[in-house]
């Protein structure tokens, strides 16, 4: 049987202020930029974005990863940047705007807190101002892979932990009030390995999460989706796989409440990996399954649900394109129908994390770009139009030292 465990207080650390220079990160001496990740991103009010990852650097003295966060405007043009950490290892996997205009940046966090990882989550303004920012956690690996806004105006973290449940690693959502502070804590899984990827919430039901399990799996990995109330109690659970791997990577809500579930899949399609969609209703009933791509590795990390009611997928392809990886936006109408798929990149290894489509009817993207040549990785962001041309383009390289 499976367990889901309730916890009501649980080891955290906070701070609450304007501005706390304690987190703010200066390179060190005889810094070397090994390569930059571009994960989450969002539309700030002012039609600018924000993108958020981590930089990974080799010091004199140790190799480490510390949070960056970046502000544009809407021509992609640096406002502003942050980057925060402490002595060890700091990342951003998420962020989301919130009502009032604020961001809420999720990740994990070495530097700080109680475990040897904790989920760490930082509020701040549209100056780049720092809130509060807090960790969760206990005495083992905790990490937040995503974040969303609740339904009563608080903040949902989702990712998995070492420290509490049933498993060796178990699915974890922590519940936030809009000051970070903890409301409850619950985990979800088996004896297995169990992890959360993604969360999003439904208006008077509560709240989807996809990622994998291999708690009593068909295979090594079976793709994982729970609905659960606005309380986390559980009201179902699906696994869905074969004999390989699988894994939900991203969810979109339909207008019509239906439930949309993409990530890759190595047991279906015509490849050694596809993008696999799957579509729901609110009982758990499988609508229906799709894969899209080629002969080789080809994965949706992000989705949306367009104005028009049609999805878009932002991830990889390695069966097309220019380089050994390439960008890959792929759009459907609502029967699952390709309408068009585009590939962006360079010689070498492109990918997209996150895509959010614009207020003026655009599509903004952020990912990694080794193809930039800058060492491992570069933090790449573009914007497109609705039918997937580029209109502009930016990579950040460096942080500037604060």
């Amino acid at each position: 049987m499976r367990k889901f465990q309730y916890t009501l207080l649980m080891t955290s650390f906070c701070v609450a202020i304007s501005q706390d220079s304690s987190i703010f990160k200066a390179p060190p001496d005889m810094e070397t930029m090994v390569g930059i990740y571009g994960n989450g991103i969002v539309e700030a009010n002012d039609g600018g974005v924000v993108v958020v990852g981590w930089i990974k650097y080799q010091s004199k003295k140790y190799r480490d990863h510390d949070l960056w966060i970046i502000k544009t405007d809407q021509s992609g043009n640096e406002v502003w940047q942050r980057r925060l950490g402490g002595k060890s290892t700091d990342r951003a996997n998420a962020v989301i705007k919130t009502n009032n205009g604020d961001f809420v940046v999720a990740g994990e966090t070495y530097s700080f807190g109680e475990g040897t990882y904790d989920m760490w989550a930082i509020r701040f303004n549209d100056a780049g101002d720092i809130v509060w920012h807090n960790t969760y956690g206990g005495k083992g690996v905790d990490r937040a892979y995503a974040v969303c806004s609740g339904n009563d105006n608080g903040i949902i973290l989702a990712g998995f932990s070492d420290s509490f449940g049933d498993g060796s690693s178990d699915g974890w959502i922590v519940k936030l009030d809009e000051w970070g502070k903890e409301i409850w804590s619950r985990s979800y899984g088996g004896p297995g390995i169990d992890r959360f990827y993604a969360i999003k919430p439904i208006k008077d039901v509560g709240y989807v999460l996809t990622g994998y399990t291999t708690t009593t799996s068909k295979g090594a990995l079976d793709l994982w989706i729970l609905l659960i109330n606005d309380q986390g109690e559980l009201l179902w659970e699906k696994r869905w796989g074969g004999k390989s791997d699988d894994r939900g990577n991203t969810i979109a809500i339909s207008p019509d409440g239906k439930i949309h579930i993409a990530g890759g899949t190595y047991s279906r399609g015509k490849g050694r990996e596809d993008i696999v969609y799957l579509k729901l209703d609110q009982k758990g009933t499988l609508l229906w399954e799709k894969s899209y791509g080629g002969e080789q590795s080809d994965g949706a990390n992000s989705m949306i649900i367009t104005s028009k009611d049609e999805l878009v997928f932002a991830g990889y392809t390695e069966s097309k394109g220019e380089g050994y990886r390439d960008g890959w936006i792929v759009q459907i109408d609502k029967n699952g129908k390709k309408i068009w798929d585009k590939t962006y990149g360079g010689a070498t290894t492109d990918q997209f994390n996150s895509i959010q489509e614009l207020r003026d009817g655009g599509y903004i993207i952020s990912g990694l770009s080794k193809s930039t040549g800058y060492r491992e990785t570069d933090i790449w962001v573009i914007k497109t139009d609705l039918t997937g041309e580029v209109l502009w383009e930016q990579v950040f390289k460096k942080p500037k030292i604060e």
